[in-house]
């Protein structure tokens, strides 16, 4: 009878490797980084403007749009302006009910329309 003891057969176990998940996720990151940064962009080009008047959105300008508007304080007795800081701090945004005859506005985008107040809308850095 042998006793000599079997060694185990199989594969040794690898090393798991997450570097292209990463490396998407960076890229990921940085393409949406761009996308926000670029609406930024636009959204400050059309402050001083009524809502009504704006042309179509892009998805990542019409997010931005929509995380403004939600930042936006309370409306004090006696002001119709309302101001907000988004939660990052960065940006200011003040809304002005509009003088014109429309009390809505809608603006076109990739998903659909939004329909919302026709603000006077102003975006100011919040630094």
């Amino acid at each position: 009878m042998n006793t000599a003891k079997k060694a185990t057969v199989g594969v040794r176990a690898k090393k798991l490797d997450y570097s292209a998940g990463r490396a998407a996720a960076r890229r990921t990151r940085a393409a949406t980084a761009a996308a926000r940064a670029e609406a930024e962009a636009s959204l400050r080009g059309r402050s001083g403007t009524q809502l009504a008047g704006w042309a179509e959105l892009s998805e990542p300008e019409l997010d931005l749009l929509v995380e403004l508007l939600g930042s936006r304080a309370r409306e004090s007795p006696g002001q119709s302006a309302r101001v907000g800081v988004t939660g990052d701090g960065r940006w200011r945004v003040t809304l002005t009910p509009a003088d014109s005859g429309s009390g809505s506005a809608v603006v076109p985008s990739p998903r659909g329309r939004l329909v919302t107040v026709n603000w006077y809308f102003e975006l100011d850095s919040a630094r």
